[in-house]
């Protein structure tokens, strides 16, 4: 699968670690069709989508501030522990959901018929993967 990676790392050690574990969370979680890491600004930094450039800018920017949004409605419901939103379309979905740390958004595709529920279930294990891997990530 063509995929845009390391986008805002320049090819880093980083992008390229992430990249390896993006791989890794498809081939464990053969429902997700793609995943995208976008930074705390919005910028993607990592990716195993097929989408160009452009479209990965436009769509981690807006999963920044889907997560956020998604958040910010939990609280007001009084809802603690929002863990993703999800976006549902005619024949896809797609999950948004912020790491532990907040520093980064994980952005992940499903085709409408595979199951969602090993996608949440696989998750908070990606989510955490990404943060040490940032933490362990040189200064840029």
């Amino acid at each position: 699968m063509p995929t845009a990676s390391a986008l805002a790392s320049g090819g880093s050690e980083s992008g390229t670690a992430l990249e390896h574990l993006l791989g890794e969370f498809l081939g464990a979680v053969p429902d997700a069709t793609g995943v995208v890491v976008a930074s705390e600004s919005g910028k993607p930094i990592a990716s195993r989508l097929l989408a160009e450039r452009i479209q990965l800018i436009a769509a981690t920017a807006m999963a920044k501030l889907l997560s956020w949004a998604g958040e910010a409605v939990a609280a007001n419901l009084r809802l603690p522990g929002m863990l993703a939103v999800t976006i549902d379309g005619p024949s896809w979905q797609v999950i948004v959901a912020p790491t532990p740390s907040h520093t980064a958004a994980v952005l992940v595709t499903v085709e409408e018929s595979s199951d969602p529920s090993r996608v949440h279930a696989a998750l908070p294990g990606l989510l955490r993967a990404v943060d040490r891997n940032l933490e362990a990530a040189p200064p840029a």
